[in-house]
């Protein structure tokens, strides 16, 4: 199981987001993996980044909460 940090009582993860066309994707890395991260910080500097290449309406950070988790 994933050990949270202590007294963390709703665990959530942050997306960057990239619009195309009407829908929103989640942003892959030049690795092809998603751009996910547990800190919003890192998140919105990652986000920021992507603005400054892409225009600025078409990238968003996201929070997605869970409560429990399923390790296959």
């Amino acid at each position: 199981m994933t050990t949270w940090i202590k007294d963390n009582e709703s665990p959530s993860l942050w997306a960057v987001m990239r619009r195309d066309g009407l829908t929103w994707q989640i942003e892959h890395n030049a690795h092809g993996h998603a751009m996910v991260y547990l800190s919003l910080a890192t998140a919105m500097r990652q986000a920021d980044r992507l603005r400054k290449t892409a225009e600025r309406d078409t990238i968003r950070v996201t929070r997605y909460e869970y409560s429990s988790e399923i390790i296959y």
